[in-house]
């Protein structure tokens, strides 16, 4: 690892020179003025190694298209390479960058603080879309603002392997929070809720205590399959939604019959103990019971009227 070292160009050749054959799995080269010599030398060098997965390479200057590109092949052959931190590498919204940089296979990507905007956010977004192998991507202290929000949650609609999207520190209003975290959590109704990404884990606000930071579940082991974790998600929202008793107790207004019990095994399963009588009667009191036997279609037989005196 090498940290504030600037390193000039005949150094940065002697560097990689000399980790030819090195079985490396950790490179970390923060803030070492890393030029086109230095890029193209670690290019021919990721072509050569064959166990590194963790690259580090902030706070250096990434604008050169060649550089890029060149970088960018390199990362794509290198099938190894897992986790990519380019933080501070002043990338903006240089479209072919972000491309070779997205299309690089990586499954843990760090972009914070590369003044990326509305026409970077566009290009990550639509990658996101396609639902690529990427399991992470952190873009905190960047210029993605409202205008960007309508990509992103397209992205989480369509997204079934992203674990964990950072737009903490953007230039998000309340307005557009709010419809990026309606994709992961809709207690409109329980359909919606249903229906919500529950295998990205979305942070907004850079205080990880935030109320809404904790809908997904964050105790689950990240080694279980998708699957189950997506599962348990839905579960835990589905909870959620219904301990606000207040304002959904419309849930369950014509709710069929034989969904009920289900229903409420899922209510009086919550690991809280307290207050299970209470939210049960709050929401089997708005419930409207349907006809059994009968559907809403079907009419009741009329009776025959029976003359006195008649057997």
């Amino acid at each position: 690892s090498i940290y504030k070292i600037h390193l000039h160009n005949s150094v940065s050749s002697l560097i990689f020179s000399a980790l030819q054959g090195k079985h490396l799995k950790n490179l970390t080269l923060s803030e070492t003025n890393m030029c086109s010599v230095g890029f193209a030398s670690l290019s021919e060098y990721l072509g050569s190694n064959t166990t590194l997965q963790w690259l580090t390479l902030d706070k250096n200057h990434i604008d050169d298209t060649v550089d890029t590109e060149r970088f960018g092949k390199a990362l794509r052959k290198h099938s190894q390479l897992e986790h990519l931190s380019l933080c501070d590498c002043h990338i903006g919204n240089n479209v072919n960058a972000l491309s070779d940089i997205l299309h690089s296979g990586v499954k843990y990507l760090y972009l914070g603080s590369n003044a990326i905007g509305s026409g970077g956010g566009f290009i990550i977004a639509s990658y996101l879309t396609s639902n690529p192998p990427m399991e992470s991507i952190n873009l905190e202290r960047n210029q993605l603002n409202d205008n960007d929000v309508t990509y992103f949650a397209n992205s989480l609609k369509t997204n079934t392997r992203l674990r964990q999207l950072t737009l903490s520190a953007n230039k998000f209003s309340l307005v557009g929070v709010k419809c990026l975290f309606k994709e992961i959590f809709n207690p409109t109704t329980l359909n919606d809720v249903a229906d919500c990404n529950h295998t990205c884990t979305l942070h907004l606000f850079t205080k990880f205590f935030n109320p809404i930071q904790r809908v997904n579940v964050s105790s689950i082991d990240l080694d279980q399959p998708q699957s189950s974790i997506a599962e348990e998600n839905k579960r835990n929202k589905i909870l959620l939604a219904l301990r606000i008793a207040d304002s959904q107790l419309h849930y369950f207004g014509g709710l069929p019959l034989e969904l009920m019990p289900f229903v409420l095994k899922l209510i009086q399963q919550e690991e809280v103990s307290t207050n299970k009588l209470t939210r049960i009667f709050q929401c089997m009191k708005s419930w409207i019971v349907p006809h059994m036997g009968l559907s809403s279609n079907q009419k009741k037989p009329a009776r025959s009227k029976r003359k006195r005196g008649s057997v």
